[in-house]
């Protein structure tokens, strides 16, 4: 009878731990391989996040949200207040290696929102975060319809 794959597998981890238990060196026996990736961060100056940001022709609100960051980050990252780490230099780097992928990825997410009209002046009562998000959005619509 044909084991399943299940079955196969159990037997298979069995013969992993025996080796494991037995002599220590599951390199005589399995091939391993060790990988070592390059992902030192570069630093990045407060003009080439602007740059970065201006290659996805997006706001600083919508920038920071596409990274995950809040916005008074961004504006503190290019005004040079505080530098940028982590996660968000990673995704930097990658959105100037593949600047037309993530310009499609960032189109992809954008949803088209209802036109609020800027009012002179200004509605109190619309809250003034209200009116920015649908700027912002209606930057990143016009982005979208440009293609």
């Amino acid at each position: 009878m044909k084991r399943t794959v299940g079955q196969r597998i159990l037997r298979r981890l069995g013969d992993f731990a025996e080796t494991l238990k037995t002599t220590g060196k599951i390199s005589e026996k399995y091939t391993c391989r060790t990988i070592k990736l390059n992902l030192e961060l570069e630093p990045y100056t407060p003009e080439e996040i602007r740059e970065t940001r201006k290659v996805l022709n997006a706001s600083q609100r919508i920038f920071a949200e596409f990274l995950g960051v809040s916005a008074r980050a961004v504006q503190d990252w290019e005004q040079g207040v505080k530098p940028p780490h982590g996660s968000a230099c990673r995704i930097m780097d990658e959105i100037r290696r593949n600047p037309e992928y993530w310009i499609k990825r960032l189109r992809e997410l954008a949803t088209p929102v209802d036109f609020i009209p800027r009012l002179d002046p200004p509605d109190p009562q619309i809250p003034a975060t209200t009116r920015a998000a649908a700027a912002d959005a209606g930057r990143v619509a016009a982005a979208t319809r440009a293609d």
